[in-house]
């Protein structure tokens, strides 16, 4: 079955019953001040009101339209307090005039915590924390029902989907190779060792994180390091005997750091490192997913916009860019 693309998240009912109490309790302890204050009845009476009718009537009719205004009350901003979740944020949507704001956009949450009180814990409700990338704070979903579950469908919808050929990128690197390089498949030699030099190039690294930025602002690729624009199997040996931990870990490290610095981490969850195996030489396979919001190649403090064209990746200027993203990009 195929989760929601989009969920409305009510509040627990139990947030109204805890807000119609506080409101009761209020209004019997002003009730009960105000019924000190004189005599009630002779002054109902000496002010002619009883034209409309009895002290007991009126005093009932106010006791009822007032108890109907604070249930009223406290169910509308119990029923539209709300909480909208799809795959670009998560808005809350308040009652009392105060509008919707943006809690969170959903790329940006790098972990979800659930936290519940005892009596939460009781009525199944609670707080969800989204921790999220670069900020200090941290964003709040407060009273949600069955907590643990809408945590769940949220990470669900945290997680990339996969398209049909990003599918086919995943079957073994040898049919990869065989078929070369494409619209969503890219040969790379390394990612940092400079064979003419033959020495590392940091400067090498851009060559791999633009495909990657272009991957993800079209349709998804696949990247195979170690491996040249004939379909070579070249290895990753010496460079991964460069590195302070040389092996793969050591390796994946590297790409971690790099990718953290010019892709951005909030968008680690779109490309999945994998290493294999052939001719008894070591291949990274790095498959990206699309991804549902522009991603920008940083360095240097600028940032350029790629897009995956035919078998290489092009930016884009400015202004193509920005009308690029309006046509391919959701609103």
């Amino acid at each position: 079955m195929t989760p929601p693309q989009t969920l409305v998240i009510k509040t627990s009912p139990v947030v109204f019953l805890k807000r119609l109490v506080i409101i009761e309790v209020i209004w019997a302890v002003l009730a009960s001040a105000f019924s000190f204050q004189g005599n009630l009845p002779e002054i109902y009476s000496d002010y002619g009101l009883t034209r409309f009718g009895s002290y007991a009537f009126l005093l009932g009719l106010l006791v009822t339209v007032i108890q109907i205004a604070i249930i009223a009350g406290a169910f509308m901003t119990w029923y539209l307090d709300t909480y909208r979740v799809d795959r670009k944020s998560i808005t809350h949507w308040q009652a009392m005039g105060f509008g919707n704001r943006e809690l969170a956009p959903l790329q940006a949450i790098t972990e979800l915590r659930v936290r519940q009180s005892a009596l939460g814990d009781r009525f199944n409700y609670g707080t969800l924390e989204l921790h999220l990338f670069g900020a200090d704070r941290t964003a709040l979903m407060k009273n949600i029902p069955n907590p643990h579950q809408t945590a769940e469908q949220i990470r669900t919808l945290l997680r990339p989907r996969p398209t049909d050929h990003t599918r086919q990128l995943e079957q073994p690197i040898p049919a990869l190779i065989a078929a070369g390089e494409g619209q969503t498949v890219e040969f790379k030699s390394s990612f940092s060792w400079d064979y003419r030099r033959q020495r590392i190039n940091r400067d090498l690294n851009k060559a791999v994180m633009k495909n990657v930025a272009g991957f993800m602002n079209t349709t998804g690729g696949a990247i195979l390091l170690g491996v040249d624009d004939d379909g070579q199997i070249l290895g990753l040996e010496t460079e991964i005997q460069t590195l302070g931990k040389p092996n793969v870990d050591g390796f994946e490290n590297s790409l971690n750091i790099a990718f953290n610095n010019m892709i951005g981490a909030e968008y680690r969850q779109f490309a999945r490192f994998d290493f294999a195996q052939i001719e008894g030489k070591t291949v990274c396979r790095i498959v990206v997913l699309p991804s549902p919001e522009p991603v920008f190649l940083r360095l240097k403090n600028l940032e350029e916009f790629y897009i995956r064209t035919g078998n290489s990746s092009q930016p884009l200027s400015l202004s193509q860019a920005v009308k690029y993203i309006q046509t391919h990009f959701e609103n």
